[in-house]
């Protein structure tokens, strides 16, 4: 690996012990490096602005949006570390506005949880957290295709035994149930598909469920010792042999609970209790928010909203969570999450502290306020919001009737950055159709804003670590990017380039 990539855990005192050897970088003192405390948060953490360079337009650069993002933080970190080292950064043309992480208490909730994981195991305890992420959503998406295709069978008529069994049967065909087999975690599932296929004819539910039940059983008696193969089929015993889903399917109305039983990603952090932040009143209340919340044990690994429990990038006033929040709607997370409630107090978040009286979350109003001041004076050439994964570049506003002529004109100076950041990433850019996130709401308002999805392997927050090279490449990519990029606006500038309607001239 590149020496100068670090690879190691990051937890909330690594992270200030990168920050106080930034302090004492000779190299950044010598380009006029500020430390600013831009704010604190509810639990009195800090928020920092390193700010370098005295040139006309500023490029602010923000990491930890989301507390299970720890990549996010870790590049930033070690991005601002390694600024003396860019070669198109020109400290008299272009201002850095470096925020290494700006959710400082989900960042401590999420890494206190991972005590057990430490520089020595790092790898094979994140690549286990990697398979365990993985087998989690290929598990949903068998779920869903199984729901839908009984769904479409009770539209044509009654469900009777034969059609449940035989609609078992034909999920096996679907790539779905290919992707649960081929996944590394769980190949050995192929002994219940068998199973199933051997079952004949039923024309009493009890008796098939009593048969399927006996076949789960007996897959874990032959594959004992195969962790997730056991947990994922006592999920499924759980979801689909109760007796809620049986008394749906009696009234043909059928509709599997997802959201029971626990999930792989959280078991293996089940046992750690949520007492090992930096400010133990913190650790008091999340613990309580969980036990009266019955957030299931473990979902503090990816614990994503701030210290009050607001999701940072949930919070702005277009947010679908606030009427979900005023009807007292009960929704479930996307993805692996989908045991842990959102739009309320837990480990996803709610967007916004009152329903009823919008407010900015403290961590989004200071940063609203330096990007506000920033293109009032006429200095903003961008931001560039760093998140965890999926290896993506958000550029594009979203575009209303009435913001159309402001948005394109946005668009067209956000395809610049964005397109340069692409080349030396190779992300795939992604144009949102809604307006629910804040890093949408900032596209529409000020130009040159980039929300970047860092690692392709997916899994916050440690799956990204189970691979040494991916974390190497990420790091010296997007490092190149930023380069990149800089350079970019560098040349805008020197160009005298105009884009009037969005009040940047570069």
């Amino acid at each position: 690996m590149d020496d100068s990539v670090k690879y190691e855990k990051l937890d909330y005192l690594t992270y200030k012990k990168r920050l106080e050897q930034i302090d004492q970088n000779e190299q950044l003192r010598a380009l006029g490096m500020q430390k600013r405390m831009i704010g604190v948060t509810k639990y009195n953490y800090g928020l920092y602005d390193y700010v370098i360079g005295n040139g006309q337009k500023d490029l602010f650069i923000i990491g930890g949006t989301h507390g299970s993002e720890i990549i996010g933080v870790d590049f930033v970190t070690q991005l601002l570390a390694q600024v003396p080292n860019l070669q198109d950064f020109d400290p008299n043309m272009v201002t850095l506005h470096i925020i290494p992480n700006i959710n400082p208490e989900g960042f401590d909730i999420t890494t206190s949880t991972l005590q057990n994981v430490n520089n020595d195991n790092l790898k094979v305890e994140s690549f286990d957290y990697y398979l365990r992420y993985r087998t989690d959503n290929v598990i949903n998406a068998f779920i869903n295709k199984l729901d839908n295709k009984l769904k479409d069978i009770a539209s044509n008529g009654i469900i009777k035994p034969n059609d449940l069994v035989n609609a078992f049967k034909r999920i096996f065909e679907e790539k779905e149930w290919a992707n649960v087999c081929a996944n590394n975690a769980i190949p050995r599932m192929r002994v219940f598909e068998d199973y199933v296929k051997s079952l004949g004819s039923y024309s009493d539910y009890s008796v098939l469920f009593n048969d399927l039940r006996m076949g789960i059983n007996k897959t874990i008696e032959v594959c004992a010792g195969d962790v997730f193969l056991c947990s994922v089929l006592k999920r499924f015993e759980t979801m689909i042999l109760s007796d809620e889903f049986l008394m749906k399917i009696v009234n043909n109305a059928p509709s599997i609970n997802k959201n029971v039983g626990s999930r792989l990603y959280q078991e293996k952090f089940e046992n750690m209790a949520i007492t090992g932040t930096q400010n133990p009143t913190l650790s008091s209340d999340v613990a309580a928010v969980f036990e009266q919340n019955n957030v299931p044990s473990g979902a503090q690994v990816k614990f994503d909203p701030n210290g009050s429990f607001i999701n940072l990038n949930q919070n702005t006033p277009y947010s679908t969570g606030i009427e979900a929040m005023q009807n007292g709607d009960v929704r479930f997370g996307p993805g692996p999450s989908n045991n842990v409630r959102i739009f309320t107090d837990g480990a996803i978040g709610k967007p916004t502290e009152n329903p009823y009286n919008f407010e900015f979350a403290i961590e989004n109003q200071i940063l609203n306020t330096l990007l506000a001041k920033s293109a009032r004076e006429g200095r903003l050439a961008g931001a560039l919001i760093y998140h965890g994964t999926g290896g993506l570049v958000y550029s594009k506003p979203y575009q209303t009737a009435e913001n159309e002529h402001l948005t394109s004109q946005i668009a067209t100076y956000n395809a610049q950055l964005s397109d340069v950041y692409k080349q030396a990433t190779g992300y795939r850019q992604i144009e949102e159709p809604d307006n629910t996130g804040y890093g949408d709401l900032l596209r529409q308002t000020y130009p040159g804003i980039l929300l970047i999805e860092l690692s392709k392997m997916g899994g916050n927050p440690i799956a990204p670590y189970g691979d040494q090279n991916n974390i190497q490449t990420v790091m010296n990519d997007n490092i190149v990017a930023v380069n990149d990029l800089i350079n970019k606006v560098n040349e805008l500038i020197k160009s005298n380039e105009t884009v009037k309607e969005t009040g940047i001239i570069l």
